[in-house]
């Protein structure tokens, strides 16, 4: 069993003696497998000459991320700290102060592709992902839109399982278009749901980095 740092990687998170108590406890359900694979790295350190990364483990606080040998991370998970923490990246994301008065149609031509079935009827493709949205979710978002343009605040209120996540995700990663990408969103949600929440986020807004922000103080700080 491996404990990569990221999907297709065959770096372990731990090898010899080790790694058989470890899958031990595994089958033994006293630890979940995701604990032992590495989500994201959140800083590094030099010790004597070796360069060690903080892991912030899936399933874990942080409070929980450990000093792990860089020879154990993947490059996948090294690349991406470097990316996101690019001096030259963030000068690009310039904030914009005035919003475009026509967002939720522009939005429209962006970001969607219309087609039709062979029924005739249409279909929303949405381009950074492939997948489609219902008629009613574009409907949604471009309300969503058209009141962020205006300054105004709106409440998508509807039964349950409709997509009102699906709906927020699009609308940030819209918004993070439209205001020049300097960020952050901030997503307030029941705890039960912030699990969820965060694969909606990264499946419908890849472009943005998602980051659960919970647990207590130490974890939050």
């Amino acid at each position: 069993r491996k404990r990569s740092g990221s999907a297709g990687s065959t770096n372990d998170a731990s090898s010899g003696p080790q790694a058989a108590l470890l899958d031990e406890l595994v089958d033994r359900g006293l630890i979940k497998e995701e604990w032992l694979q590495m989500e994201r790295l959140i800083t590094f350190r030099e010790d004597e000459g070796k360069k060690q990364w903080m892991v912030k483990w899936k399933g874990l606080q942080m409070t929980h991320a450990t000093w792990e040998e860089e020879a154990t991370i993947s490059t996948e998970l090294i690349d991406a700290w470097y990316e996101l923490n690019d001096r030259s990246r963030k000068a690009k994301l310039q904030c914009k102060s005035e919003r475009p008065a026509k967002a939720s149609e522009q939005w429209l031509k962006d970001f969607i592709d219309v087609q039709k079935d062979k029924d005739g009827s249409k279909k929303y493709v949405y381009r950074p992902t492939e997948d489609t949205l219902f008629d009613f979710q574009i409907e949604g978002v471009q309300w969503l839109l058209y009141n962020w343009s205006q300054r105004r605040g709106s409440i998508l209120a509807d039964e349950m399982g409709l997509g009102k996540t699906v709906q927020s995700s699009v609308l940030l990663s819209a918004i993070m278009k439209y205001s020049g990408g300097s960020g952050p969103c901030l997503v307030v949600a029941p705890l039960s749901t912030l699990g969820h929440w965060k694969r909606e986020l990264q499946k419908w807004a890849p472009s943005l980095v998602t980051v659960l922000f919970h647990g207590n103080a130490e974890d939050r700080q």
